[in-house]
């Protein structure tokens, strides 16, 4: 990411990948703030896919639920 000046400021990374059902996902980001030197690590430790969710859940009505 890059402040409004265009300097970098935040940089995300993948850091692990996993395939499943034949589509690639990130299991494992970083993201890493170059100023303060902060960093936030989402991990996904359970990942699940193809579960039989019915198609009514993805409505514009549903989702503003």
């Amino acid at each position: 990411y890059y402040d409004r000046s265009g300097a970098l400021f935040k940089r995300i990374t993948v850091d692990s990948l996993l395939f499943l059902d034949g589509v690639y996902f990130e299991k494992k980001i970083t993201a890493l703030n170059l100023d303060s030197g902060h960093k936030t690590v989402m991990e996904f430790l359970d990942l699940k896919v193809n579960k039989g969710l019915p198609d009514n859940l993805f409505t514009h009505r549903s989702l503003r639920k």
